[in-house]
């Protein structure tokens, strides 16, 4: 049995450092160095969009597997407002329909054809198609800020994004396992 969770602000530098940590601990933990970096991955593309979707009070990542599990599971959370929570499904449906690989293919087709230089919004494809992962997500009632210190949330405007993922893995054999 595994279980992280981490709390971060907005600083694109804590992503590194975070998806670092979850490499080094799950390749010596959990599973083997390419899967580690897998998971990593997918991470990594769930914080930079809590980063570059945020509004105020920080964001928070969970990492879960359980005994005997072949998965682990992500929840991303983090405040965003209601305009970004309507762009995001609109994305999300393209992404959860049909293949991971057609999806992945029509969004890379979107950027392309793209006049402006907007974000790519390739990332929740990435984590479907390259990071072979689960994806959902659902908006949370509990307005508290992720982050102590952190001001009110102004619930007229404003809603918790909780994006989860869930991916298989191969585990380490019983006495596998490094000690850190």
């Amino acid at each position: 049995m595994f279980y992280l969770k981490l709390k971060f602000s907005h600083d694109w530098d804590d992503i590194v450092i975070i998806r670092n940590f979850i490499i080094t601990i799950l390749s010596r933990k959990i599973t083997n160095y390419d899967e580690a970096y897998r998971v990593a991955l997918v991470a990594s593309e769930l914080m930079e969009n809590a980063c570059r979707y945020s509004t105020i009070g920080g964001a928070s990542i969970e990492l879960e597997q359980g005994i005997n599990e072949t998965h682990i599971e992500f929840r991303i959370k983090n405040i965003t407002k209601e305009e970004n929570i309507k762009e995001f499904e609109k994305i999300f449906h393209i992404i959860n329909t049909g293949s991971a690989g057609e999806a992945y293919k029509e969004m890379m087709l979107r950027v392309i054809n793209r006049n402006d230089e907007t974000i790519s919004q390739l990332g929740l494809a990435r984590i479907r198609y390259e990071g072979q992962s689960e994806i959902s997500y659902e908006i949370e009632s509990d307005l508290e800020p992720l982050l102590k210190g952190s001001e009110r949330i102004d619930s007229q405007k404003q809603r918790i994004l909780c994006v989860k993922s869930k991916m298989s893995i191969i585990p380490k054999k019983i006495g596998e396992a490094h000690g850190i």
